[in-house]
């Protein structure tokens, strides 16, 4: 609209920029990315992202980084908020613990799983920075095995432990997503429970005295 046409119409310029949307959420260039994305893959550029969402390509960068991040963002790869409090003093039994932790991976993993499939799809070659979910979650949790002398167990390798832990829960999701289980059924609270068990077992039992 021109200039003579907004004073003829009646109409200010200020009227006209405070009608028009005065910011693009996240979402909108979310579910931009997220389009391309699966349409081309990592082959996606911020420029084409950036036309989509109706946004200046600078604007991506200053919100997301860089591509990398706004792909991660754009299929939910977030950090869940409980990862940092996995290794954290707690009271009461250590299986009542570890059963908790287990029961919250499991339904993390089966959303987060076909995300990830995503991913080392469109980049085979991707590797994970020390700040990604999976890295946070197995040192927080070789944290929490090493603090489990205060509960009455001890281990020489809680890092071994951890990554026990974590991929008896990933093998459990991949095979309740695959169909698996129709072959191979298992309750999921069974699952856990003798997991936790056979962990719990498998570390020297400390007495008071030797805490």
């Amino acid at each position: 609209m021109s200039l003579y046409s907004l004073i003829v119409s009646g109409n200010s310029l200020i009227e006209l920029i405070l009608a028009r949307p005065q910011k693009i959420s996240d979402d909108v260039i979310l579910d931009a990315a997220r389009e391309l994305f699966i349409k081309l893959g990592l082959k996606a550029t911020t420029a084409q992202i950036a036309e989509k969402a109706g946004v200046s390509e600078g604007l991506l960068f200053k919100r997301f980084g860089c591509k990398n991040a706004l792909f991660l963002a754009s299929i939910g790869l977030s950090m869940p908020s409980w990862f940092s409090e996995i290794s954290d003093n707690f009271t009461g039994q250590a299986e009542t613990r570890l059963i908790e932790i287990a029961t919250k991976m499991i339904s993390l993993l089966k959303r987060l799983l076909p995300k990830v499939e995503i991913l080392v799809a469109q980049n085979p070659q991707h590797q994970f920075p020390k700040d990604a979910p999976p890295v946070v979650a197995l040192i927080q949790l070789e944290a929490f095995f090493k603090k489990l002398e205060g509960h009455g167990y001890r281990s020489e390798h809680p890092q071994v432990l951890a990554r026990i832990f974590m991929g008896s829960i990933h093998h459990f999701v991949f095979s309740n997503l695959k169909g698996i289980d129709a072959f191979c059924p298992c309750r999921e609270e069974l699952y856990v429970k003798e997991v936790v068990g056979m962990i719990l077992n498998s570390m020297d039992k400390v007495s008071k005295d030797e805490k």
